[in-house]
């Protein structure tokens, strides 16, 4: 049995997912131009080639993926996403990791996109493509369950 995403929760996790990586796209574009090229190569590849852009858009996804599905990520990303922005020290503590590990955890959350940290309050938040995905894997955990004939 096949069924449809919802494109409620499909469109604004792959516009979040394009946002996150326009902004890297913005920093390519300026080191390209610094390297002695002329213009903006990397975004320039992007729209003559749409092969350049399907590739790229698997490569985004799969990585968010797997961030998403990391044993370490996971509770940590849902914990944000129910509970809200939260200190650091408090999710260490919550989440049984010392700061220095919760930082390299936040990191990682971070570069995928689907955490904001603010340094100069100390504070960790789930972004909205976090919070999207977040809820997209319970849609998909709940059609599992159900198909699995959980009641």
């Amino acid at each position: 049995m096949s069924v449809a995403a919802p494109t409620d929760l499909v469109m604004p996790i792959a516009r979040g997912i394009a946002a996150r990586y326009a902004r890297t796209l913005l920093a390519i574009d300026r080191l390209d131009a610094l390297d002695g090229r002329t213009g903006p190569i990397a975004s320039q590849e992007l729209r003559d080639d749409r092969r350049v852009a399907d590739a790229l858009a698997r490569e985004l996804v799969a990585r968010m993926l797997r961030v998403a599905a990391d044993a370490r990520l996971a509770p940590l990303l849902r914990a944000l996403v129910a509970d809200g922005a939260q200190g650091i020290a408090a999710l260490a503590v919550g989440q049984g990791a010392s700061r220095l590990a919760l930082l390299r955890r936040a990191e990682d959350l971070v570069e995928a996109g689907l955490a904001d940290r603010d340094p100069e309050r100390d504070m960790l938040a789930a972004t909205g493509l976090g919070a999207d995905l977040v809820a997209f894997l319970d849609l998909i955990e709940a059609a599992t369950a159900a198909a699995l004939g959980a009641p």
